[in-house]
């Protein structure tokens, strides 16, 4: 089961760093980032987590961050995650990378 993200008004944020922590069975969030989470409807950390590879530009836009600035906070979020989120989520594989969009016929059986 996935982590739930609990808001406080006592964690400090600033650009470059969330301010996350793991207290037991939850993640502590900074007020500020919890609501903004929220609005994209992210509610526990393998959605944050997950949105911080898939979407860092929209967090940083709801933040009033720069999306380099969300960058670097994400390695400070995988540290404190690691071991309680699934590998897979905090370490993602690079995509397979298609020139053009145009996938290699060799890939497909019978050609």
């Amino acid at each position: 089961m996935a982590l739930p993200l609990v808001s406080s008004s006592t964690v400090t944020v600033s650009p470059k760093d969330f301010g996350v922590f793991v207290d037991a069975d939850r993640v502590v969030v900074p007020q500020a980032v919890c609501m903004a989470l929220g609005r994209l409807s992210v509610r526990n950390a393998d959605q944050f987590v997950n949105f911080l590879y898939m979407a860092p530009d929209a967090l940083a836009s709801a933040l009033g961050w720069s999306t380099d600035d969300v960058l670097r906070a994400r390695g400070g979020v995988i540290r404190q995650l690691n071991g309680k989120v699934a590998d897979s989520l905090l370490h993602p594989a690079d995509p397979v990378d298609f020139p053009l969009g145009a996938k290699d016929p060799s890939l497909f059986s019978g050609t």
